[in-house]
């Protein structure tokens, strides 16, 4: 059935794994995606995939092999364990012949090592979780509650938060093309015809999961390529560049010659606003959003200085990343002017909150710290003057307002009484060191008055 449905498909009388075969074992294209250590699997690939479950899952197969032959192994449930760790030690024997290795490559084997792990777990746990009063079983309580709490937080980062950047940026997508994606072309509301947005991205080969979540087949999307070279002799193959090679050894040439129009013609307006056909098919076209890791944001910037694409999205990737190329956010640019205004006003508005939650916390920091001082007296509010070091509370408090107010004033700062209230005087009234009144003195309690001449802010904590 796989044949008849192979020659159907492809045309031809075809047997994929003996293709797969030649390509990955005889001319070993498999190395042009990146090689790996012979011993990848038992070092990496299990522990990746196991975690805190490696040590049981080994201990399992090292139990399950050694009574094989044994008269334990002759029931039902024994032979079949003894199948399963056979394959589980066979697969990644024979996938260790490839050079490249992944991870992915072993997850059929996930069950069978949850099974074969599951005897020493038991074994291990069993007299901490059903006889909780011998004291000796507490470390075991405490290990187990250790693992759980490992693979929660685990997954609860991998899954919700670590390279969540890939995702998001085709929901963005996605979302404009629903914005844009559709024109009426008659007065009739029943005649459309639907023109997709464009996008381009310009990162590392499988940096997203591409089609599978851009849904939409009218979204002209375009990525740099990394097709093996197929039919080639062991020179042209140690020479052979794929385009996201091309791009990260020179951005600059690769734009000049893959690129419609080069440098020096980028577009103006959006493709859903005026469609215009690529001239030249083996040329990428310019698109409407640009897609790429934050670290390619200043060379990019270079580049097209003088073109209209400006950022109008980004979002947070990951913390780390061991590809050099992949780290950073994801950063959108676009050629409609209103959502790069639209998006400076978002950032700017996000920018405006942080810093007024990141004042009103000092704020309620420096009036509780008032109120304390308040009952103890005006003396410790003084430090230099009553005691020969500072509190050190108070200092850290003093660090923190100086540098919410590091710019220097100017001289007329505190000049006229009825000029509009200074962030620092709105920051005294609001911790009750001040009294409403039009002049900055009557504000100002004594204690923090001047003799000759008024302050600077930096004055009023030095």
């Amino acid at each position: 059935m796989s044949c008849v449905a192979d020659r159907l498909f492809y045309g031809i009388w075809t047997f994929p794994p003996v293709r797969f075969l030649y390509f990955n074992i005889a001319q070993s294209l498999a190395v042009f995606y990146g090689s790996n250590n012979w011993h990848y699997y038992a070092t990496e690939g299990y522990p990746l995939l196991l975690t805190t479950l490696l040590p049981f899952a080994g201990l399992g197969l090292y139990q399950t092999l050694k009574t094989r032959n044994s008269s334990v192994g002759d029931n039902v449930q024994s032979a079949i364990r003894v199948q399963l760790a056979t394959v589980c030690v066979v697969m990644p024997l024979v996938l260790s012949l490839i050079s490249h290795k992944e991870v992915r490559f072993i997850y059929p084997l996930l069950p069978s090592l949850h099974i074969l792990a599951a005897p020493p777990l038991v074994q291990f746990f069993y007299p901490a979780i059903y006889s909780p009063a011998y004291p000796r079983h507490q470390p075991r309580r405490l290990v187990l509650i250790f693992l759980v709490v490992v693979n929660v937080v685990v997954a609860l980062y991998t899954t919700l938060y670590h390279a969540r950047g890939p995702l998001a940026v085709l929901s963005y997508l996605r979302q404009q093309h629903e914005l844009h994606g559709v024109q009426l072309t008659n007065e009739d509301p029943k005649s459309f015809t639907e023109v997709g947005i464009s996008a381009g991205f310009l990162m590392p080969c499988h940096s997203t999961p591409w089609r599978s979540h851009l849904v939409y087949p009218t979204i002209n999307a375009w990525a740099l390529s990394c097709e093996p070279p197929i039919d080639m002799n062991a020179t042209q193959k140690a020479d052979y560049r794929d385009e996201a090679d091309q791009f990260y050894d020179n951005p600059a040439k690769f734009l000049r010659e893959n690129m419609a129009g080069g440098l020096r013609y980028t577009p103006r307006r959006p493709s859903y606003t005026l469609k215009e056909e690529n001239p030249d098919p083996e040329l990428h076209e310019w698109p409407d959003y640009l897609i790429f890791f934050a670290q390619l944001d200043p060379t990019l910037r270079t580049l097209l200085r003088a073109s209209s694409y400006d950022e109008c999205w980004r979002t947070h990737n990951t913390d780390w990343h061991d590809d050099w190329r992949r780290r950073g956010d994801i950063v959108v640019w676009c050629l409609d002017t209103q959502e790069q205004d639209e998006w400076r006003d978002e950032h700017h508005r996000r920018i405006q909150q942080s810093r007024d939650k990141q004042f009103d916390r000092i704020v309620a920091s420096f009036t509780k710290h008032t109120s304390n001082q308040q009952k103890r007296g005006w003396k410790a509010l003084i430090p230099s003057v009553y005691s020969p070091s500072p509190p050190s509370t108070f200092a850290s408090w003093r660090r923190s307002v100086q540098s919410l107010f590091s710019s220097k004033p100017s001289k007329s700062s505190f000049a006229w009484p009825w000029r509009q209230m200074s962030r620092w005087e709105t920051f005294l009234a609001r911790i009750g060191l001040g009294q409403s009144s039009s002049s900055w003195a009557d504000r100002v309690p004594s204690w923090l008055r001047p003799k000759k001449r008024r302050p600077t802010e930096r004055e009023l904590f030095a």
